[in-house]
């Protein structure tokens, strides 16, 4: 091979993988302007996509709250803020998801220390490695993906402003999901549960993270239709949107799986380069923080700061309706859930 031939080819390699980087990177928010006077809340916001929409937001002028349990890297994360008078924007106050108790704790402080709520985003989640119950008797992710959020809008509801938006972070992968109609009794019996979401790798790492976020997104159908049909929560928007797949600490919640942690390790470079950066998959929640509350559609899913299509199961209004009963009836045994009461 030619001097002249190798170097040819060298440059168009190069060229294309740029341009696949870039493609990989997807979406970027085009949208910013002063949010100063809003209240913004972060679920998860000391690290990865919640920290990048939270140190943006308030550069933005926003009052964010790190909804977050861990103190330390909530307040080292607001140390990063090096104006002192965009620091005092940001809070930290405790909530676990993964806690109900903790969730209706956070939601009475919200309520008693400030006027009005903007944006909530539920951005906090994780994936599945061991089954394990929480204090309230679910499954860890079934209730810190989808019950502690849920149960976290709902508190809030009565306490946004007007033209407010709810925005849950969700994933392409609810494609995925292994769950079908009539098995939302399922989700509460723990030997039939562990059998269909925990009986292989595939179903535990793929297949149940899946759910929990098909499950988001057909609450996010029924909530704004809610939201839509009532006069009382009109002026609430709920989308959802999926951040790509990105090179944050989410992936460690798969530790425990040794064969994957050691795949990952071998395979770090490859992944590294096939992923997005935190910055790369806050860009759609952003875009839909900025974004003119009249564009939003209502209902919604967004991917690379547009609207996608989602899959046919959360398109079917049975599972919607299902799900969503299922839900609401699970968080209704715990707690009143005043915004149903007609």
């Amino acid at each position: 091979m030619s001097l002249f031939l190798f170097c040819f080819i060298s440059i168009i390699i190069i060229i294309f993988l740029y341009y696949l980087r870039l493609y990989i990177k997807g979406g970027v928010c085009k949208i910013k302007h002063s949010m100063k006077g809003k209240l913004i809340i972060i679920t998860g916001a000391s690290s990865g996509l919640g920290l990048c929409s939270s140190l943006d937001l308030i550069d933005s002028g926003a009052k964010v709250i790190f909804a977050c349990r861990s103190e330390s890297k909530a307040k080292n994360s607001i140390n990063l803020i090096k104006n002192k008078l965009l620091k005092e924007n940001a809070e930290y106050i405790y909530l676990d998801l993964c806690n109900f108790q903790s969730i209706k704790d956070f939601s009475e402080k919200i309520i008693k220390n400030y006027k009005k709520i903007d944006i909530l985003i539920n951005n906090a989640g994780a994936g599945p490695t061991q089954f394990k119950l929480t204090t309230d008797g679910y499954e860890t992710f079934l209730q810190g993906n989808h019950l502690g959020p849920c149960l976290l809008t709902l508190l809030l509801m009565d306490h946004f402003d007007e033209k407010s938006k709810i925005i849950f972070v969700g994933s392409v992968a609810h494609y995925f999901s292994l769950l079908s109609c009539g098995e939302s009794k399922y989700l509460c019996q723990q030997d039939i549960f562990k059998e269909k979401f925990y009986s292989s790798s595939y179903s535990r790492l793929i297949g149940f993270y899946s759910t929990t976020k098909l499950l988001n997104i057909l609450f996010v159908k029924y909530l704004s239709n809610f939201c839509e049909q009532s006069k009382k929560y009109s002026h609430i928007k709920v989308v959802t949107c999926h951040p790509g797949v990105c090179n944050t600490n989410f992936i460690k919640c798969y530790d425990e799986v040794s064969w994957l942690k050691y795949a990952i390790k071998i395979l770090y470079p490859f992944f590294y380069y096939f992923t997005k950066t935190s910055e790369d998959g806050a860009q759609t929640q952003l875009y839909l923080s900025y974004l003119d509350y009249d564009k939003l559609k209502n209902g919604a899913y967004y991917r690379d700061c547009k609207e996608a299509k989602v899959s046919y199961k959360a398109r079917d209004q049975k599972m919607i309706n299902e799900y969503s009963d299922w839900t609401i009836k699970e968080l209704s045994k715990k707690y009143k859930l005043d915004c149903f009461d007609d």
